[in-house]
């Protein structure tokens, strides 16, 4: 449709349209999709290191990036298709410094697409068009299966796969808070009872080592998905906390353990490792691992695949682990400042290593209640 708007208008009205991307790549989407949709007789002339076409009736079409606006000042435009509106009016410069006044002397017209990433610049337009008052806006709302050549089946296992906050935003088209809770029903998981290790039964743990005022906390879970084991070790010695976790892993038949190696756990994970204990170093350094541990966790309290143990602390920590959208959109995670979120990080590792498990193997007859 915005294809059809950028070649379709300007051989009625005369004058110069843009379209405007986050970057060269996304604005070069936009320029296939418009080659793709104008019969190459229509135009008259083009220069592709601009990416800019000219059209026989005299109108002029250029695809330009948006991650330098002072480079989009200066011209005056007939009409503007910006394109992922979510991500590149995340503040108002871009729209009421730069774009709005380039349409000013020709009263032109700009159509806003994209995915919402909070409730942003893009989010203020938008409204705009839902309100009866503003005559000159209208907006409308489409669900990624809105789309006719996506097969509906889909749409059920994305939304079991993916966490609710992501399936909101990115499918269903919905503008979400910039910063709110992260785990909205994880009260309907409590329920697990701490249980010494039983043979026979595997274990998967999570180990959160302790930074600057933090707790080491180390939690639990069989391949039942219940948690069976959490504690918070003091501001001990490290040696001892070493020895403590090697004892508790020892009890648990050296359970697959994954490890916040990130910082000051690097050192820490290489002694266990050189004590022969089954740790796997997960840097949260790494671009997305940290979302990706944590969205583990999301989606095991939304389908209710795990069970937890009644502890206080816990319960304190997940009713307040927190996200907040990045400027591009993106969740980040984090506890309130002044907070703990070490049982948030040890139960999300433990689970993380519980969903990539390889299948249980059964050695007997056990009592699993």
């Amino acid at each position: 449709m915005a294809a059809e708007k950028l070649t379709d208008t300007p051989l009625v009205e005369v004058g110069l349209y843009w379209w405007v991307a986050p970057n060269f790549e996304q604005s070069e989407i936009g320029r296939k999709k418009f080659l793709a949709h104008c019969p190459f007789e229509w135009i008259a002339k083009k220069n592709e290191m601009r990416r800019l076409y000219r059209l026989l009736n005299g109108s002029e079409i250029q695809f330009k990036s948006a991650d330098n606006p002072d480079s989009l000042r200066g011209e005056g435009l007939s009409g503007v298709i910006v394109d992922e509106g979510g991500i590149i009016l995340r503040d108002d410069e871009l729209w009421d410094s730069v774009l709005r006044p380039a349409l000013t002397d020709k009263q032109g017209w700009a159509w806003f697409l994209g995915t919402p990433k909070g409730k942003n610049r893009f989010w203020q337009l938008f409204n705009k068009g839902r309100d009866p008052l503003e005559t000159e806006w209208a907006s409308w709302q489409f669900e990624s299966f809105g789309n006719p050549w996506l097969e509906l089946s889909e749409r059920a296992k994305l939304e079991a796969s993916s966490p609710g906050l992501v399936f909101q935003q990115e499918i269903l088209a919905q503008f979400i808070d910039a910063k709110s809770i992260v785990f909205g029903n994880f009260t309907k998981c409590i329920g697990s009872r701490a249980m010494p290790p039983i043979e026979g039964t595997e274990y998967y743990g999570g180990l959160d080592l302790a930074k600057y005022q933090d707790f080491t906390v180390f939690s639990i879970f069989n391949c039942f998905g219940r948690q069976v084991f959490l504690e918070r070790f003091p501001h001990i010695d490290w040696n001892l906390q070493i020895q403590k976790i090697e004892k508790i892993m020892q009890d648990y038949f050296n359970p697959q353990t994954n490890v916040d190696s990130t910082g000051v756990g690097d050192p820490i994970f290489e002694e266990l490792a050189r004590l022969g204990l089954n740790v796997n170093p997960i840097q949260f350094g790494k671009s997305g691992l940290k979302q990706q541990v944590i969205d583990t966790l999301v989606m095991a309290f939304e389908n209710q695949t795990i069970q937890i143990l009644d502890n206080p602390i816990q319960t304190a920590e997940l009713s307040a682990y927190e996200y907040e959208l990045t400027g591009s959109g993106a969740f980040r995670y984090n506890a309130p400042s002044g907070q703990h979120d070490d049982i948030v990080i040890a139960d999300a590792l433990a689970v993380f290593g519980l969903k990539h498990r390889q299948q249980p193997v059964y050695l007997g007859v056990m009592d699993v209640s």
